[in-house]
């Protein structure tokens, strides 16, 4: 059975998931397939009791065999009846008497019988069962010597020979005192009137009896739980389908209960008008629960709005209908009686053309529609052509074959209900993680990340890059997290976040956290949250602001430079006109005196200082204003010929290590490489005091770009010297010891390269200035910039 549904399931439209897709805790497919299972089990008892009913020695319809005739006044006595043999329409011996709906609220059927034998011992109880439940009265006259002998059958007050309460007229009476007799017998029914006549042994009428209402206690099991599941699922899903096709459940089942006189003579015994009113009633509001479940199940509203008005408007005519019925019923009025089954029949002919119409947008549904309804289309034209066309007599089998068909159709709904429902939930639940990885997939590639804390601080969830960086993961304690700042941003963050999860406040702070013990890696964090509603802890994004902040150091840098150049040009400018005049001159009167002179020697002073001079100048414009050497070469030639003329002139007690890991690298003006290398081994060796180890690494390839390191184990500088580092003329040196032009001379020739320059220092440790330098430098582009971190 799981196998048959789930194979089902993978071929419906909107019905169910993908085929072979793994299903795993779905409490709703388990109570589905528990539905399936149990329609399983009432098929297969209602086919047993089809077996016994069948072929049992001990049972007989002998409806076939009754001459009948109808009263339509009720008021024709045993007597008149006994003498006017020729009124009775004879048996044919095949199709049972069927006179349709009761003409009157009075009329009555008379019914005359030669009482077969159905076991050879004839001093056996037998019972005579006319199996309507809408019969209110029955009354068997056997012939004695002295006239006739009656026994009178009344619903809820039981058999006169038992004390059983019966759902249908039955009488009990010793066989020999029937067997081979001709017997009459009379009943009144508001409903449709069957001679539905059974011969019965004592015993098997009782296990026949007592099987039937087991069936149909089943039956009420199976209802109840399906309006429960179909009430609990359109609570729970807000889903339309699901409520009205529980409102169809619940509506059947008080059908049966009135319809099947369980309400009348066992649940509540003389409540005929309470039965009366469910199965009447009942019928018309079956038909108007069905004109609105098939639109909403074939979403007929989605492609034809007009047919849905109309079918919406004869349901809304179909409820009226049922509460006139009900009135009806109270009034005691047959009319309503009587257009039961043609009404039914165009109900049926509404729901045929809602599945033609539905065929063309959804040809799925349409097809799950009629597997499921079939049945009870089948089952309800069937019993309705009996009050129709009358003269096809009464077939029991196929006058009660509509309780098993309704209720499989009713379970086959709700197994297709459940499926709906499952893929729904699937398809929203596919639906909501799509939504959830697209936004963490916006998170993890945004700037920004997202975290969320308890009341103690301690991360309950965190996503993006950002918090991998700074190790801010699910189980940390945020407030030991800050605990590791360092200087920069914020100076408390730790008591700003404790101060707002103690007044439920929002939480800013920015901080700078190292990330590395042993590197000099810093980043500069900034936190911003707010209380979570309904709960104690925060909620909120953390930035990595350190690009940002550098890239704002080196707009300020750029901005700081260009009004230097300016000023300087001007400068250099005006000093380079003083200057020319001197030298020049200087020079021109110092070759008219003899070399040994005083004179001579004074003017080569004064020469050899305006060349100081002009160099000092054009120092500063290489600073601002750099511009290309005459001597090119790649990267890793003139660092390593730096590197040599630089060794000849280090102290003896400075330890100066080259390491080339690279390619050649880009062409370069090797005057600016050895510049570049000379400045920063220069504040190498003043950092460590001319006693200290410093390393040059130079490494990458043209496919990554190239890095030039320069670290010292020096004293290191403080957050606000190495942010006015590359700033011209500021020195940490002591006057006449510095000009403050070293960097500010490294940051125009990277400039020049297209290069970035980062550092990374800290008091008492040392400093490592890196140069990253892409492949292919280009002269008078900008990134170069200072990184924290």
């Amino acid at each position: 059975m799981v196998l048959s549904i789930e194979g089902w399931a993978g071929r419906l439209p909107g019905l169910s998931g993908q085929r072979g897709r793994r299903r795993a805790r779905r409490p709703a497919w388990r109570r589905s397939v528990c539905d399936g299972f149990a329609a399983l089990l009432f098929a297969l008892v209602a086919m047993a009791f089809a077996t016994q009913a069948n072929g049992s020695e001990y049972r007989r319809f002998v409806g076939p065999l009754a001459d009948h005739l109808i009263d339509p006044t009720g008021q024709m006595t045993i007597g008149e009846a006994s003498r006017d043999a020729d009124a009775f329409v004879r048996a044919d011996g095949r199709n049972a008497a069927n006179y349709g709906p009761s003409p009157t609220g009075s009329a009555a059927v008379w019914l005359r019988l030669v009482v077969p034998s159905i076991v050879n011992d004839r001093t056996g109880d037998q019972a005579l069962a006319l199996r309507e439940p809408r019969a209110r009265t029955m009354t068997v006259y056997i012939p004695t010597g002295e006239g006739w002998h009656s026994l009178e059958w009344r619903i809820g007050a039981g058999s006169p020979t038992t004390d059983l309460a019966t759902r249908y007229p039955v009488i009990i009476v010793p066989g020999k005192e029937i067997a081979g007799k001709t017997i009459y017998v009379r009943f009144q029914t508001p409903s449709s009137m069957r001679a539905s006549l059974w011969l019965h042994s004592d015993f098997d009428f009782l296990s026949s009896y007592a099987f039937e209402n087991l069936l149909f206690g089943i039956a009420f099991g199976m209802l109840a739980g399906l309006t429960i599941y179909l009430a609990s699922a359109a609570l729970a899903a807000r889903d339309p389908v699901s409520a009205v096709l529980a409102t169809l459940v619940l509506s059947y089942l008080c059908y049966v209960l009135g319809d099947q006189a369980f309400v009348g003579s066992i649940i509540a015994p003389g409540a005929l008008v309470a039965a009366r009113l469910m199965s009447l009633g009942g019928t018309f509001l079956i038909f108007g629960t069905m004109l609105v479940y098939a639109p909403l199940f074939l979403r007929t509203s989605r492609h034809y709005p007009r047919v849905a008005r109309l079918v919406g408007w004869a349901a809304g005519a179909m409820f009226l209908t049922s509460i006139a019925a009900m009135i009806s019923v109270v009034v005691e009025a047959q009319s309503f009686r009587q257009f039961v089954a043609p009404i039914g029949m165009c109900a049926i002919v509404c729901y045929f053309f809602l599945v033609a119409t539905a065929v063309p947008r959804e040809p799925r549904r349409a097809l799950v529609f009629l597997i499921c309804w079939s049945p009870t289309f089948m089952g309800a034209v069937l019993r309705m052509l009996h009050d129709i066309i009358p003269s096809i007599g009464a077939d029991p089998t196929a006058i009660n074959i509509t309780y098993f068909a309704s209720c499989t159709s009713l379970l086959l709904s709700g197994i297709a209900n459940a499926i709906d429902l499952q893929s729904r939930e699937r398809a929203a639940r596919r639906a909501a993680e799509d939504g959830a990885n697209r936004l963490r997939t916006f998170a993890e590639s945004a700037s920004d990340s997202f975290w969320e804390c308890d009341a103690s601080g301690v991360v309950t969830f965190a996503s993006g890059p950002t918090c991998t960086r700074i190790g801010l993961v699910p189980g940390v304690r945020l407030g030991d997290l800050l605990a590791h700042e360092q200087s920069g941003g914020d100076s408390d963050a730790r008591a700003a976040l404790a101060a707002s999860l103690s007044n439920r406040a929002e939480f800013r702070a920015s901080t700078t956290l190292r990330l590395d013990p042993g590197r000099l890696d810093y980043r500069l964090i900034r936190f911003r949250a707010r209380p979570v509603a309904g709960s104690l802890g925060l909620c909120g994004i953390v930035s990595d602001m350190t690009e940002e902040v550098a890239a704002e150091e080196r707009v300020a840098q750029q901005r700081k430079m260009a009004a230097i150049g300016q000023l300087a040009g001007g400068v250099a400018h005006e000093i380079n006109n003083l200057l020319h005049p001197i030298v020049n001159l200087s020079r021109r009167v110092a070759r008219a005196i003899p070399v040994n002179d005083e004179r001579r020697r004074l003017l080569d002073i004064v020469s050899d200082s305006g060349a100081r001079a002009t160099a000092i100048v054009a120092g500063l414009l290489t600073s601002v204003r750099p511009t290309p050497g005459d001597s090119r070469a790649h990267l890793d030639k003139a660092l390593s010929a730096a590197i040599r003329n630089l060794r000849t002139m280090l102290p003896e007690q400075v330890i100066l290590s080259f390491e080339n890991y690279a390619e050649p690298g880009p062409l370069v003006d090797a005057n600016e490489a050895f510049q570049v290398l000379a400045n920063l081994v220069a504040n190498s060796i003043y950092a460590t005091r001319g006693g200290g180890r410093i390393d040059v690494r130079f490494t990458g390839s043209a496919a990554v770009g190239f890095t030039l390191s320069v670290e010292d184990d020096g004293e290191g500088m403080d957050e606000n010297t190495r942010l006015r580092a590359m700033e011209p003329f500021f020195t940490t040196k002591k006057p006449g010891q510095g000009t403050g032009l070293g960097l500010p001379i490294v940051y125009g020739i990277a400039r020049s390269w297209n290069a970035a320059i980062d550092i990374q220092s800290e008091p008492g440790v040392g400093t490592r200035i890196t140069v990253v330098i892409p492949s292919v430098t280009l002269r008078n582009t900008e990134t170069a910039h200072v990184n924290q971190g």
